[in-house]
């Protein structure tokens, strides 16, 4: 109700009284107005408006409004969503996507629960934190095509960088839908009645246990040729980070620290390698090919190293690369 029709109102109110007989009990007994710093309530009734309660001072009446206020450090959530993927942590894909998502599951339930029956302001807030999300999801997907994707796009695998994309958005939607439905399914319950910040770390700990045990997105999200899990992209992950280093070691190694015997090292330790990873059957083959791919072009740049030294090709180390099909 505008100020002033209520002030209107209450002038009405007084002349109605003042010209009332005194014989006549004042409306104003039967209705007492008990302050007049603030309005309680006002009904509609067949003859106008019915005012009950107490009546402000001019300009002093506040229209309720819903606090705004919902104790959340955006700043922080911001920072939990800012960083990327590069190849040198191609190894903690999981660990990147599973802690961003449970700041992001924690906060939309807190936000659910402050403004539980105020649906605009809550569409408001969470439309803020889903915005959030996408840019971490876009910022995600970007880096890990421009690093992992890429590293297997140039050993071969035409269209991967695009397919891997494609996939970790899904799987990155899909562990927020999962852990969302274990805190409505009362599974955290006990670290949520203690506090936000237990409830955001319970499950940031669920899903590395998760991720320890193998349990975490074991099938893709869709399943057939071309989708990959979010274990499956880890798995991708860490042999790229792993090829890279040996990369980088063995062509810094001089002619005197013999080649060969570094490149059959670093080949064994790589094999060991994909021995332990445990990606699905598409993802797996994938990798041991690139694998393969990837060590005949690190022994051809040994070889083209050494040819230039010693003006004579040196032929491969004897460890057979069978072991990759």
């Amino acid at each position: 109700m505008e100020i002033n029709k209520v002030q209107q109102l209450h002038r009405e109110k007084q002349n109605y009284v003042s010209q009332k007989p005194q014989s006549v009990k004042s409306e104003k007994e039967e209705r007492p107005f008990v302050r007049r710093d603030s309005l309680e309530s006002a009904s509609a009734m067949d003859s106008g408006i019915r005012l009950s309660g107490n009546l402000p001072e001019n300009k002093q009446l506040d229209l309720y409004e819903p606090s705004r206020e919902d104790g959340i450090d955006w700043d922080y959530v911001s920072f939990r969503m800012s960083s990327s993927v590069s190849l040198e942590a191609g190894n903690q894909i999981m660990r990147h996507v599973n802690s961003a998502v449970s700041v992001y599951v924690t906060t939309k339930a807190r936000l659910e629960e402050h403004y539980a029956g105020q649906e605009e302001i809550l569409s408001q807030k969470t439309e803020k934190l889903d915005h959030m999300f996408e840019q971490f999801k876009q910022r995600t997907v970007n880096s890990w095509q421009q690093s992992v994707g890429e590293f297997y796009e140039q050993l071969g695998n035409k269209g991967i960088k695009d397919r891997m994309g494609a996939n970790l958005s899904a799987a990155i939607d899909q562990q927020a839908n999962d852990m969302e439905a274990a805190v409505k399914a009362g599974r955290f319950d006990e670290a949520k009645e203690n506090s936000w910040q237990l409830l955001e770390i319970a499950l940031d700990v669920s899903s590395l246990e998760e991720e320890q045990n193998g349990t975490i997105f074991h099938h893709p999200v869709q399943e057939g040729e071309d989708y990959y899990s979010l274990n499956d992209l880890q798995a991708a992950g860490t042999a790229a980070k792993e090829a890279s280093a040996i990369k980088a070691k063995i062509l810094n190694l001089s002619r005197d620290e013999n080649l060969e015997i570094q490149m059959t090292l670093q080949h064994r330790k790589l094999l060991d390698l994909l021995e332990h990873l445990t990606a699905g059957k598409e993802m797996n083959s994938i990798i041991r090919q690139s694998m393969k791919t990837f060590m005949g072009h690190i022994s051809d740049s040994i070889s083209g190293k050494q040819g230039e030294q010693n003006e004579r090709p040196t032929k491969r180390p004897a460890s057979s690369f069978s072991v990759y099909a």
